[in-house]
């Protein structure tokens, strides 16, 4: 958090900490029953035989109950958020992953074409509308519809190019 950016991500189960501090939680937040634990702790001073951690600082470990009863260990290096806000942090990182994981699968965008916002809106737009007309002849054989996937995919590949490069020329 020293330049302004915060981080959270997931620590395996196997990730030794050490104890700094216990962080009480609310009568509130106990109550919701998701947030479990909220502590202050430093990762071990080794992440592997040969490694250095190079993360020397204080950080936040979490633990969270998510839907299907699972506990999650969570850490951050925000030290002044609530414990319930850090954890609707990760669940909004989380949800951003599982959309690009469908856009990859489902879309079939292997790597994006440009790197300005416009550019990527324009493929995802692009790849989208060539997903939803897939869907309307969804009735039709697999040979036919992959084969129109193809021709579909590829000719709005390329006038989402020739769009985004117009956007970008203009801009």
């Amino acid at each position: 958090a020293e330049r302004g950016c915060t981080f959270v991500t997931r620590l395996k189960t196997n990730t030794k900490t050490t104890l700094i501090a216990e962080r009480p939680l609310s009568p509130e937040v106990v109550a919701r029953g998701r947030v479990t634990r909220d502590r202050t702790v430093r990762l071990a001073g080794r992440l592997s035989y040969a490694r250095a951690n190079p993360i020397t600082f204080d950080l936040r470990e979490i633990d969270v109950v998510i839907d299907s009863g699972k506990t999650l260990r969570l850490v951050s290096n925000d030290l002044t958020s609530p414990a319930e806000a850090i954890a609707d942090l990760y669940k909004t990182r989380w949800d951003i992953e599982l959309f690009f994981r469908w856009v990859k699968q489902t879309l079939k965008i292997k790597r994006f074409l440009g790197t300005s916002e416009n550019a990527v809106r324009i493929q995802l737009a692009v790849a989208m509308i060539a997903f939803l007309l897939l869907r309307q002849g969804a009735i039709e054989s697999l040979n036919v519809r992959g084969a129109y996937f193809e021709v579909v995919a590829d000719a709005l590949g390329s006038v989402g190019v020739i769009i985004a490069a117009a956007v970008m020329w203009a801009t």
